[in-house]
């Protein structure tokens, strides 16, 4: 479990090839991701107290921001139509 969790960004980066999240969404969503983050360094470390934790969320943020930056370098772009779609939709 301890060294799976460090294939965040490879998960996230292949979602962001296939289209299915962005980097403005990855972005957006920051808060949550970190909550996200914090309980899985809860379950991954194998000793109950804050400080692990701490010690093993702090490269999984790093790791986050880093897929951020992949995404959006790697990531699916969109074409003119689905942005556009996306403006209809949205608002």
């Amino acid at each position: 479990m301890f060294g799976l969790v460090f294939e965040l960004p490879l998960v996230i980066v292949l979602l962001g090839i296939l289209g299915i999240v962005d980097a403005k969404f990855l972005r957006a969503k920051r808060r949550y991701a970190l909550v996200l983050l914090a309980v899985l360094a809860a379950i991954a470390t194998p000793t109950p107290d804050a400080l692990s934790m701490m010690i093993m969320m702090a490269p999984l943020t790093f790791l986050y921001e880093i897929s951020i930056f992949f995404v959006a370098w790697f990531g699916k772009k969109k074409t003119e139509d689905e942005i556009k779609c996306d403006y209809i939709i949205i608002y």
